[in-house]
């Protein structure tokens, strides 16, 4: 899993902040998983900055 990589990465290497892109649109499990994975990295010694876009456009979006 990414974000537990993430994590371990950040917390080995004592990162001073790690960053997330969370969701509030789409089919209910991926707003759900993206919200059980703030939680997952926000259970760290590293503090974690995430946003929870509305929107997201681009690359032929």
């Amino acid at each position: 899993m990414p974000a537990k990589v993430m994590k371990w990465l950040a917390e080995e290497y004592k990162a001073k902040k790690m960053g997330f892109i969370a969701g509030s649109l789409g089919p209910k499990s991926f707003v759900q998983g993206k919200a059980d994975l703030v939680k997952f990295l926000q259970d760290s010694s590293v503090p974690l900055a995430y946003i929870s876009p509305t929107l997201v456009y681009g690359n032929g979006r």
